[in-house]
């Protein structure tokens, strides 16, 4: 997706308000959202995932969409 300066690792579709989005986490540690009508990015919603952000999904909790991200390896034992 241009915009990301790395390999994109996950995304979802979702609303924001009555708007459609599509959300996208990359290994260049940004999550964006983009509006699915237009094709533009409404830019960095989160970032700073030094290990790039690698999960992410849409919830909504009391009545509210929120976008929940995840980024970094898991421990091995």
């Amino acid at each position: 997706m241009a915009g990301h300066t790395a390999s994109v690792t996950a995304l979802r579709i979702g609303m924001l308000g009555a708007a459609p989005v599509v959300a996208s986490a990359s290994l260049d540690g940004t999550v964006r959202l983009w509006d699915l009508r237009s094709g533009l990015a409404h830019g960095d919603v989160r970032s700073g995932y030094s290990m790039g952000a690698t999960a992410l999904d849409f919830a909504v909790i009391g009545g509210r969409a929120h976008l929940v991200t995840g980024a970094g390896t898991a421990a091995s034992t």
